[in-house]
């Protein structure tokens, strides 16, 4: 792997005004919205999280951010 092919973690934002869903697996979080495609993003990817009223986490997926100090 080249240092170039490296991403930088970003900040990740969910202020939709329509509900989300997070929920993770082992390697990313996955955001789901109505009628939408679910949204996979690796962990390595998030520096940190800002998160609306309208997202509804899973335990599983807030205890995989803390496990990863996101």
């Amino acid at each position: 792997m080249h240092t170039h092919d490296i991403q930088p973690r970003r900040s990740l934002y969910l202020l939709s005004p329509n509900t989300q869903h997070i929920h993770s697996d082992t390697a990313r979080l996955i955001i789901t919205a109505a009628e939408n495609a679910p949204r996979p993003i690796p962990f390595n990817r998030i520096n940190r999280i800002i998160s609306g009223a309208t997202a509804q986490w899973r335990g599983q997926a807030i205890a995989a951010c803390l496990a990863r100090d996101i």
